[in-house]
């Protein structure tokens, strides 16, 4: 994940917004065969970042403007722990 943070960062690529288990997903090991062992949980964060940020889903945007749009509409609201509560990934957000 910080690779692809570090390389999103420095090539700003256009990114697809969905709500699915995706490449990033792949070496997961809570991915079962493309979908994730806790899809509830994932769908409704990824949900709510979208709802918040007010983009819908399968948009395409460049990594920049959706960074942006989540320091702006969650982040800078201090709205992080209600959308990633009880995330295993919450370390790495901090």
């Amino acid at each position: 994940m910080k690779e692809f943070i570090h390389r999103c960062r420095e090539e700003d690529p256009e990114i697809l917004l969905v709500c699915e288990a995706d490449h990033l997903c792949a070496k997961c090991p809570n991915n079962a065969g493309g979908l994730c062992t806790y899809n509830n949980k994932v769908l409704r964060y990824d949900r709510e970042v979208l709802r918040l940020c007010e983009i819908p889903e399968r948009s395409v945007l460049r990594y920049s403007v959706f960074l942006e749009k989540v320091n702006e509409m969650i982040l800078s609201r201090e709205l992080r722990r209600s959308v990633c509560e009880n995330c295993e990934w919450d370390r790495y957000c901090s």
